[in-house]
């Protein structure tokens, strides 16, 4: 081995924690179980296509998660075998907090930690409760605001979603308005588009996580080919509905700047949250937790 794995790894470096703490970053590291992996192995595994997980491997080993533990020529091609720096992690939070965090934070403190610990409360369930509480009061908060409005087809926040309608490559029509009484994330990406293809892991991890707790997740083909299209979400193991813009009628409608973008519909049908440009699974996770709570 060029390496020896460490029992224990402490990340503090907030760049490396944001891609430790993807789900699919996870599911990378719990395949191995202490053995050695080749790329084809750790794509069967965690069932991903063979020629796109080398993207996610060289992220790993560009933040040294993974590391290469053996090297070896089979028929004259070098085969590598890889395996986590470490068997357990351990992470530290420095990152500077969001005011709103803070918020929950300190508001939870007054109530629960005479002592002032804010690192023990950090781990603190009530904790995370509580910022979820505080996310959905937001959002409530905007809602109520914009009282006189909300029924007004537009893309602030509060507003009635513009209307979606297609048909998926299976012939059947979906349509937006007929879908309340679900929380509804709409996905405008292409197969051209790089970001997208960085992203299309984490939403469809969200789409398994949240499509038995009254989630759909809406796929929209910009400016594509359908072969194209098609073999994008085949190559991305994509399960949850897609379908083209033909015209780009419904690009229009929500008046987007590029792909990818992202946006989130309550089950009321109003529009909560919407990504210009690449986003995450838990940017977006925080948003569905704090609207399944409603």
């Amino acid at each position: 081995m060029s390496q020896i794995q460490k029992q224990v790894l402490k990340i503090d470096d907030l760049s490396v924690i944001k891609i430790f703490d993807k789900p699919f970053t996870k599911q990378i590291i719990n395949c191995f179980e202490d053995t050695p992996k080749t790329a084809s192995e750790i794509a069967h595994a965690v069932s991903f296509p063979k020629d796109k997980i080398y993207y996610h491997l060289k992220k790993l080993l560009a933040v040294n998660i993974i590391f290469i533990a053996e090297t070896e020529i089979v028929k004259g091609i070098e085969q590598k075998r890889f395996l986590p720096v470490a068997k357990h992690f351990e992470i530290k939070y420095r990152e500077k907090k969001s005011p709103l965090k803070r918020i929950s934070e300190e508001s939870e403190k007054e109530i629960t930690d005479p002592n002032n610990n804010i690192t023990d409360l950090t781990n603190n369930k009530s904790v995370k409760l509580n910022f979820k509480k505080i996310i959905l009061t937001s959002l409530v908060a905007i809602f109520i605001s914009s009282t006189g409005t909300a029924q007004k087809i537009g893309l602030n926040i509060g507003n009635k979603a513009p209307e979606l309608s297609y048909e998926n490559p299976k012939g059947e029509v979906l349509r937006l308005s007929e879908l309340e009484g679900k929380i509804v994330l709409i996905d405008f990406w292409a197969s051209w588009c790089d970001p997208c293809q960085a992203e299309a892991a984490d939403l469809e991890m969200l789409w398994r996580n949240y499509k038995d707790k009254g989630v759909l997740l809406l796929g929209v083909g910009y400016a594509d080919t359908d072969k194209e299209a098609l073999t994008y979400l085949s190559t991305w193991n994509i399960t949850y509905p897609n379908g083209p813009d033909v015209g780009t009628r419904i690009s229009q409608s929500y008046r987007i700047r590029g792909v990818p973008e992202t946006y989130i519909v309550t089950q009321d049908g109003l529009l909560a949250k919407s990504f210009i440009g690449p986003t995450s699974y838990e940017n977006i996770a925080v948003i569905l937790e704090a609207l399944l709570d409603k």
